[in-house]
């Protein structure tokens, strides 16, 4: 064995970050080789609408991020059917011995097949319990046909939530909208309930998962750029999550729901910015939801109360005003919308 597979097998071994970077190369790769047969399955069923140039696109594109999740969760049931810790933990130690072999030792490769077997409980590396898994999968599930039935049988007429709230008090009509918005707030209910805690913490987490939720779709008005705010949301929950003093461990946890939707989007955006595809409510809630999600989950409660502040002022603000006119108006954000796109 060279020392390049020694130090992998070590590294795997030891650093719990290192086994969320090989599950989301791994779920990439099959991401990567699913997005033209979804896409192509959503023009040929008539999932499609005119973006904001009027041309004819897919749209509904998340669910590509659903069959993400769903791949993980099969992928999180094959580690632990095979115990892959036990497996590395046996290649490990039978090089440990002497770092300067450049071979393990000859029974090393039949022991770690012998450890490839089923095991009732693997610890360490890929060791998140399919109970934490399936307590964000099931909600964001919840999210996710949501905002498939607003992207497939939705009234385009009625926009914004005040939009759909009046619909529904003024001429009794309840809205797919208003249905989604529903269920947002259930899931994020549900989401915020099994993070215990008391319930002051219950009702700001249930109120920035589902805000956040919603805010990701406020910015799907334009190519690229809802993506572009989840992932740059997403890396300023990575610092915050750091600096509050989280555990590699406790911070791993959380973003291990969400990786295999950072994934998919990362496959997606090619698509996205270039107006090949559109994210819908389906893929734009989803996410959004996945972001509230991990901020609620690695988030103090006084900043999540400063987030919940931010994101009420935000919906405020998109009630009255364009947030593409907002964007289009500053020198910076309309820089950054525009970075990639073609049009």
């Amino acid at each position: 064995m060279s020392d390049a597979v020694i130090g992998v097998v070590k590294a795997l071994h030891a650093d719990v970050w290192a086994g969320l970077a090989l599950n989301a190369l791994l779920l990439w790769l099959v991401v990567k080789a699913m997005c033209g047969k979804v896409l192509t399955f959503l023009a040929e069923h008539g999932v499609t609408r005119a973006n904001y140039r009027g041309d004819v696109v897919p749209t509904g594109a998340g669910l590509l991020l659903w069959l993400a999740m769903l791949a993980d969760l099969a992928l999180a049931a094959f580690w632990r059917a095979v115990d892959a810790d036990q497996a590395l933990s046996a290649i490990w130690q039978a090089v440990q011995a002497d770092p300067a072999v450049s071979a393990p030792r000859p029974d090393a490769w039949k022991e770690a097949w012998e450890a490839l077997a089923p095991g009732p409980e693997t610890a360490g590396l890929f060791a998140f319990s399919e109970i934490s898994l399936l307590r964000f999968a099931l909600p964001a599930t919840v999210v996710f046909f949501a905002g498939w039935l607003d992207d497939t049988v939705g009234n385009r007429i009625v926009k914004g939530f005040r939009g759909h709230l009046q619909a529904w008090l003024r001429e009794g009509r309840i809205t797919t909208g208003l249905m989604k918005a529903g269920a947002i707030c259930a899931a994020a209910a549900w989401a915020s309930w099994n993070m215990g805690g008391h319930a002051a913490e219950w009702v700001v987490r249930t109120l920035v998962i589902a805000l956040t939720a919603n805010a990701l779709n406020l910015l799907d008005l334009r190519p690229g750029r809802a993506l572009k705010g989840f992932f740059l949301f997403g890396a300023v929950l990575v610092s915050v999550s750091w600096m509050a003093g989280h555990t590699a461990e406790s911070s791993a946890a959380a973003w291990r729901c969400i990786m295999p939707l950072a994934a998919a989007a990362a496959v997606l955006f090619r698509y996205d910015v270039r107006s090949k595809a559109m994210l819908g409510d389906t893929g734009a809630n989803l996410l959004g939801f996945a972001l509230g999600y991990a901020a609620a989950s690695v988030c103090p409660l006084p900043i999540l109360a400063g987030l919940l502040a931010l994101l009420a002022w935000l919906h405020w603000i998109a009630e009255r005003r364009s947030i593409s006119g907002l964007i289009e108006g500053n020198a910076a954000l309309s820089w950054l919308d525009r970075l990639g796109r073609r049009g």
